[in-house]
């Protein structure tokens, strides 16, 4: 029986803002938040893509075409730059033309489908993206990507809404994004059974010591490696990547 492995990547792209190198660096990055800004970080985030040979990528906190991209797709900078052929950007947080935030998925898997679904409101609007892509023309998996809020009692409630919707999905399932917490017990006693987890610290990039970004699949799925590439620091989260199998 021929075997799939796929290398994904779980990252925080923290909208090319680019705070790679401790705290003190905030104060001076900050500005990139709102305004058009190099976009230096996103073409090392697409170029590590490719250099670490990943197959899909689960990508948080980037914009759109709006005053802080520049009115560019953030997006579309790191596809090309990755070398991979699809994408989609799930939009979470729009204040046209000052900012448009959301997530994507990257890929060089066919998308079959995709679409956004809205989670409960913290103090911003999370939601969480779907696609299903086609291996090897013969097998179709549920890919979700998340960021989740800072405040428990609303990433709580996220974490129920995300469980029943992956709940739902008759795919295999691959579940990736940052969790914002520690402790992602309340949302893997609320998943459907046989969804495993898998993480390594990624926070803060300087000086790894949290696992914010983490990965979820199903049983039909096997776990091969996972490692951290601080040398490809890009903002100030770096990259969880993961080997899974078919």
């Amino acid at each position: 029986m021929r075997r799939n492995r796929i290398r994904i990547a779980v990252l925080n792209a923290q909208s090319g803002v680019g705070t790679t190198l401790g705290r003190r660096q905030y104060v001076t990055t900050g500005w990139r938040y709102r305004l058009p800004h190099t976009n230096k970080y996103l073409l090392q985030a697409g170029q590590m893509l490719q250099e670490e040979r990943v197959d899909l990528a689960l990508c948080v906190e980037l914009s759109e075409h709006s005053l802080t991209s520049g009115f560019k797709s953030q997006t579309e900078i790191m596809r090309e730059a990755s070398g991979l052929s699809n994408s989609t950007f799930f939009s979470a947080s729009r204040l046209y033309p000052f900012l448009h935030e959301g997530l994507a998925v990257i890929t060089r898997y066919p998308i079959k489908e995709a679409q956004t679904h809205l989670l409960p409101r913290g103090l911003f609007q999370r939601v969480m993206g779907e696609v299903v892509i086609e291996i090897d023309h013969q097998t179709n998996i549920s890919v979700f990507v998340t960021h989740l809020a800072l405040g428990e009692k609303a990433r709580e409630e996220q974490c129920e809404a995300v469980a029943e919707i992956v709940g739902k999905s008759g795919n295999p399932v691959i579940l990736g994004g940052d969790f914002n917490t520690k402790d992602t017990t309340w949302l893997t006693e609320r998943l459907p059974p046989g969804l495993r987890e898998c993480s390594d610290p990624t926070f803060p990039a300087w000086r790894p010591r949290v696992a914010l970004q983490r990965l979820f699949f199903n049983e039909e799925i096997r776990l091969r490696e996972v490692w951290t590439a601080p040398a490809r620091a890009f903002s100030d989260h770096l990259p969880l990547l993961v080997q899974i199998e078919l």
